[in-house]
């Protein structure tokens, strides 16, 4: 009797930890993320023009807002001639999306 009973508790530990684990990786797979610049990837401007950088736009289907997990690098300095980048970062969990935007500034 106390071998059934030591089978029982074994095999209802076993269900519950299955179902944790089943429930754990359900609530983590939270869809797709769209992560595109606007605008063009590459763009020229003249030297001391001031320069507004487009953006991205970052969508999900799961209706969350996940521009805080994206990071900005902009160098550009339109004083000096010469080619920089605007690089977008999205971390996110599991998820490391990079956009990068050429700016070429010119004479």
């Amino acid at each position: 009797m106390k071998k059934n009973k030591n089978l029982i508790i074994l095999i209802i530990l076993f269900i519950i930890i299955d179902l944790l684990f089943v429930y754990e990786n359900f609530i983590r797979v939270e869809g797709n993320i769209t992560f595109e610049l606007n605008g063009n990837e590459e763009i020229n401007i003249y030297q001391d023009t001031p320069y507004n950088d487009d953006g991205y736009l970052l969508e999900n289907d799961f209706n969350k807002d996940l521009n805080k997990y994206v990071k900005t690098e902009n160098n550009v300095d339109t004083k000096n001639i010469g080619t920089y980048e605007v690089i977008y970062n999205l971390k996110y969990k599991t998820k490391k999306l990079t956009l990068t935007r050429k700016v070429n500034v010119i004479h």
